[in-house]
């Protein structure tokens, strides 16, 4: 429980509200966006399922999806640019 004193005394010392268990959520979720695969999140969290670590801990943010979201359409913005009229789809 050294680590729940240590989190009480910096929770009170910076005056916010922060659970262990909100860390977690939180520690999951920088995984993610980090590009952590998920099966390393899930040995990191110390889950026995995937599906735990990947639908309950990991909350992604929107501006995380919005980020990816826009690398997408920059993919196909790119692919679009490079084929010519007249190419053959393959």
């Amino acid at each position: 429980m050294r680590q729940k004193k240590a989190l009480e005394k910096i929770v009170k010392g910076l005056d916010i509200k922060m659970t262990l268990h909100t860390l977690r959520h939180m520690y999951a979720t920088r995984l993610e966006e980090a590009g952590i695969p998920a099966k390393v999140k899930q040995y990191l969290l110390g889950h026995a399922s995937l599906e735990m670590t990947q639908n309950i801990y990991t909350d992604t943010q929107t501006a995380y999806i919005d980020s990816v979201s826009d690398k997408v359409r920059e993919v196909f913005a790119d692919t679009e640019k490079q084929s010519r009229p007249g190419d053959l789809d393959t």
